[in-house]
């Protein structure tokens, strides 16, 4: 049975099975639909770390315009701490962003849309945080490795490990065999995974971080301007903003990725089906096999009275009708009662 939004639309359905120019729109699609909720779970949950994260961009904004004023001795070594101190922050809070929304995913899948609450996507975000980290810095490695060797290792393990998080939490697997699984989904069907990346990511760089540089450029010019004595605050409103486009772009991308996975697995293993028949099943519960016993004993009772019934209809019908000069005929005991 189909879902609905209170706007008669139907629900996002990851199970459904869709072909290239769909998959293209899904990201965009799920988050139009759950934007509210996604939003208030990253704020509610990954709030602390975003703020610690914003607190650290403003002081390393600060301290690299400051870089930039030094003496040549100290500025690369200078420059090469606050890249890698930055970047590390970065991505530890991207992360951490990634755990939630795959999770949120997941149990999106599960159980349907607004039928988890917040506390639920925070359970599965810790219950595998350390091992979506393994399969991290696992696929990180094997990708660094395969871009040693001219670029295309890496490009293909990119792209063939690109499953390992959704299949890690939606099946419950560890690290090892969740890369493992990815590999396996994506047999037969890397090129078109491919594809269907450089395509979104073609959208992306014309509409959203076309977008993202306009409106840094803004950012920056005007608080540049009123803010001469203080460029650290242009640098760090820029920045903010900038890190919230790559959190949704990290949302969309994560959606993508679920969404092929999916679609996938439905191909392959019919999930989808099994699925639809689970929702049945839940709808119309089967009738304890007690209640069959009644049941069948009260109408075997009901067919066995009916048949009575009928056998003596056919008894009744089978005697011959009396004459009017055969009408009264009495026994001998009756001769005797009425002889005076």
């Amino acid at each position: 049975m189909d879902n609905f939004n209170n706007s008669g639309k139907e629900d996002f359905d990851f199970l459904k099975v869709r072909d290239f120019g769909e998959l293209l729109g899904t990201p965009f699609y799920f988050l139009r639909q759950e934007f509210k909720p996604v939003s208030r779970i990253l704020i509610k949950f990954a709030g602390p770390v975003l703020a610690v994260f914003l607190l650290i961009a403003s002081l390393y904004s600060r301290q690299l315009s400051d870089v930039f004023g030094s003496s040549p001795s100290n500025f690369f070594g200078e420059i090469f701490l606050l890249f890698f101190v930055g970047g590390l922050i970065f991505g530890i809070t991207v992360f951490f962003i990634t755990v939630i929304v795959v999770s949120y995913i997941s149990l999106y899948v599960q159980n349907g849309r607004s039928s988890f609450s917040d506390i639920d996507v925070w359970n599965l975000s810790k219950y595998n945080f350390f091992r979506l980290f393994g399969a991290g810095f696992l696929t990180g490695l094997l990708v660094g490795v395969g871009f040693i060797f001219l670029y295309l290792p890496g490009i293909y393990m990119a792209v063939a490990l690109s499953f390992a998080y959704i299949a890690i939490v939606h099946e419950d697997l560890n690290a090892s065999k969740g890369l493992g699984r990815s590999l396996d989904v994506i047999k037969s069907n890397w090129w078109f995974t491919f594809g269907v990346y450089i395509v979104f990511g073609l959208i992306l760089i014309f509409v959203i971080y076309l977008s993202m540089f306009i409106f840094s450029a803004l950012i920056f010019g005007t608080l540049g301007m009123l803010f001469d004595k203080f460029t650290f605050i242009a640098v760090a409103v820029g920045s903010v903003f900038m890190f919230f486009f790559y959190i949704y772009f990290t949302i969309l991308q994560q959606t993508l990725s679920a969404s092929l996975y999916f679609n996938f697995v439905s191909k392959k293993e019919g999930i989808n089906i099994h699925k639809r028949i689970e929702q049945i099943y839940v709808e119309e519960p089967e009738k304890p096999l007690i209640f069959e016993v009644q049941n069948n004993e009260e109408n075997q009772n009901k067919i066995t009275e009916n048949n009575n019934v009928d056998e003596s209809f056919k008894e009744e019908k089978s005697k011959p009708k009396d004459d009017n000069s055969n009408r009264f005929l009495y026994d001998d005991e009756s001769k005797d009662r009425f002889k005076y």
